[in-house]
């Protein structure tokens, strides 16, 4: 996907479609650690904040990825160059309403499709049905270079060594003001418990 976003040209609209508002967050964290400004937006948000965010994404041209769940698959009224889904749609009228979030009014775009091993058969049933409906549609696989997976793949692996790294610090933070307290005598305030959400409900 990186490499992707890389080959697109200056002042592309993309938008990032996850199934769930957790595969967003990760895409999110992902995205944004190669230098992208991103803005997210799914149901857990108020109307007023996914209005702003919205408008937020529309004027900024620095600010050009919007990553989102289904909220986002109907109703918009601007122009997106690009769309890519990161895994397979629950069926085919997802994906249509995805997808054709770009190309619209005679204008040009592109949507590319992320397929897991896992959602291989899923993904070809759903393009079954497509290419029945409109045959003449145009289906290029995106490679990346050799050279552009290693490079890439390099930077993951810092990526998950500065995360691990960072989970580190914050257990051992933990623990030194636990052993701090107990030396002194008194306990640790616990944080209040936090409203907990299904990030793995379907939008």
């Amino acid at each position: 996907m990186i490499s992707y976003l890389q080959s697109l040209p200056a002042g592309s609209k993309v938008i990032i479609f996850g199934n769930t508002i957790k595969v967003c967050k990760r895409v999110q964290f992902f995205v944004e650690a190669f230098g992208y400004h991103t803005v997210n937006l799914h149901s857990h948000l108020q109307q007023k904040q996914r209005l702003k965010k919205l408008e937020k994404f529309k004027k900024s041209t620095l600010c050009n990825i919007l990553i989102a769940t289904d909220v986002a698959a109907r109703g918009l009224d601007f122009s997106i160059s690009h769309v890519v889904q990161v895994g397979v749609p629950v069926n085919g009228d997802t994906y249509v309403h995805r997808a054709g979030r770009t190309a619209r009014a005679n204008r040009k775009g592109e949507a590319l499709i992320l397929v897991d091993k896992k959602e291989a058969n899923r993904w070809c049933e759903i393009n079954d049905i497509i290419a029945e409906t409109d045959p003449n549609r145009k289906v290029n696989k995106y490679q990346p270079t050799p050279d552009q997976i290693d490079e890439l793949t390099h930077k993951v692996e810092q990526f998950d060594w500065v995360r691990r790294n960072r989970e580190e610090d914050n257990l051992n933070a933990k623990e030194h003001d636990q052993m701090d307290a107990e030396d002194l005598g008194v306990g640790v305030e616990e944080e209040a418990p936090r409203k907990k959400y299904d990030l793995d409900k379907e939008e």
